[in-house]
């Protein structure tokens, strides 16, 4: 017979989820084909939601007839492992499309990449290989090919048939358990263990998997939602099942609550968020969803914009934009790994064998605004600094950006004094890690509200904004 304060615990659950849980559901349903929920592939992610529901239940109902092997066993297996198959599908799902995009983006710019504008990058950003190498500008890896040639991978048909797979092995191994515990007055408690252990593995994968999303575009809170879900997930699973053991075969009151607290909490914040970000966001795609500034600090956006760039033929800024970042990251590096070196010993010009001026020599021709002695700079940093400006920034540069005359006497007083025949006054510039900030933000200027938005209607772009 059913106690009174589990009657009452039973009550609290169907209040509770006829009420706040059925309104949240409403409203994931009437803004299910907005973004970013269109996104987030709803019709799996109702299901998932829905099973997250009813775990409460199950371990009501096992705490009912605690000798029944079949009741424990639907709760611990059906009503557990199955909603945690289906975040992890869902999580497998999004970054097989990240991952698709991914490459997509970077076959692209593996072409790019072998065009004759672009032979001269790797002398244009050498000093970016001098600092640490970076993803986006490798090629395309055997597992980016593999996701470029097989298109079923983000095909929610696909994931769905992935979770029935899931849901019959559970099953099957409710069968052999069945059959293994005949006239055991309980489940076992290695069962049990091996449970618990399934269920944490499941969230520990969710969560690797998120993290191999790396330096993705999350304006919709994509990723951090099923962070959140998975850490969530995962202390409360430690909790319930380890702070608060099973007494006597039975599921006490204190853990059928943290268990109910677990859920909902997680079904709240995969259901509230989607909405939140459908009600602010009323285009596919735009620059609302992030200046451009922010949006290029995401490898993917900033190498499919170089591609871009050079289909219009203006990627000489995108190549400035990357070389500032590596010169601003070499300039750090250089000042925190060792003191910074005197750039005033006396050196004379000389030249290379190839009739390129030598590293010293460009030293010593730009004294002596790089040598001031309250700002001493690592001849290595004034090299690197001297590159991105005769490959950019002088008159005639192989990669001659678009800023107004003023600024580029300004450059040429700091980095040629003396050749400057225009007396004009120029803008000053001050020598240190932002010294090409005043041309970028020019640029800048240029590009967010003429090529970067006609960028950000493009598909790849818009696959690269919804995280595939």
């Amino acid at each position: 017979m059913v106690s009174h304060d589990d009657q009452v615990e039973l009550v609290g659950f169907l209040a509770y989820d006829c009420t706040v849980l059925l309104a949240m559901f409403v409203a994931f349903v009437r803004h299910w084909d907005r973004t970013p929920i269109r996104e987030r592939h709803p019709t799996i992610v109702i299901v998932i939601e829905v099973l997250v529901a009813l775990i409460p239940y199950s371990d009501w109902v096992a705490s009912q007839y605690p000798e029944s092997i079949l009741a424990s066993l639907i709760a611990a297996v059906v009503f557990n492992l199955t909603p945690l198959h289906g975040t992890l599908v869902r999580t497998a799902f999004l970054y097989c499309n990240y991952r698709r995009t991914r490459a997509k983006v970077l076959l692209s710019a593996t072409t790019f990449a072998h065009t004759g504008a672009v032979a001269q990058q790797h002398t244009v950003l050498r000093i970016a290989s001098s600092v640490q190498p970076h993803p986006e500008q490798g090629q395309a890896s055997r597992t980016d090919m593999l996701f470029a040639t097989r298109p079923y991978l983000v095909k929610e048909a696909f994931w769905f048939k992935v979770l029935l797979g899931l849901m019959a092995i559970d099953v099957v191994v409710m069968a052999v358990a069945y059959a293994e515990c005949q006239g055991m007055p309980a489940l076992p408690g290695a069962f049990t263990q091996f449970n618990n252990s399934v269920i944490l593995l499941h969230l520990i994968m969710v969560f690797v998997i998120i993290l191999q999303l790396g330096n993705c575009h999350d304006a919709f809170h994509i990723k951090l939602e099923i962070t959140a879900v998975s850490v969530i997930g995962i202390v409360g699973t430690i909790v319930a099942n380890y702070c608060v053991p099973p007494i006597d075969g039975q599921h006490t009151p204190m853990k059928r609550l943290s268990t109910w607290i677990v859920t909902k909490v997680t079904t709240s914040v995969s259901l509230l968020m989607p909405v939140y970000w459908a009600r602010r966001a009323n285009a596919r795609v735009g620059p609302q969803y992030g200046r451009m500034d922010q949006l290029l600090e995401v490898d993917m956006i900033r190498l499919a914009f170089t591609e871009y760039l050079q289909k219009e033929f203006a990627v000489e800024s995108m190549l400035f934009h990357e070389a500032r970042r590596q010169f601003i990251r070499k300039w750090s590096k250089v000042q925190h790994d060792r003191p910074l070196l005197s750039a005033m010993s006396t050196t004379t010009t000389t030249t290379t064998a190839t009739g390129e001026r030598s590293d010293s020599s460009i030293v010593a021709l730009m004294e002596p605004e790089w040598t001031d002695p309250l700002r001493i700079v690592a001849d290595e940093v004034v090299v690197d600094a001297h590159t991105i400006y005769t490959t950019f920034i002088r008159i005639g540069a192989p990669f001659e950006i678009n800023i107004s005359s003023a600024l580029r006497r300004a450059y040429v007083n700091l980095f040629e004094p003396g050749a400057q025949v225009d007396t004009r006054p120029a803008p000053s510039i001050d020598i240190d890690s932002r010294v090409f900030d005043r041309a970028w933000t020019e640029l800048r200027a240029l590009l967010e509200y003429a090529a970067f938005h006609r960028f950000l209607e493009t598909d790849i772009a818009a696959d690269i904004l919804k995280m595939g």
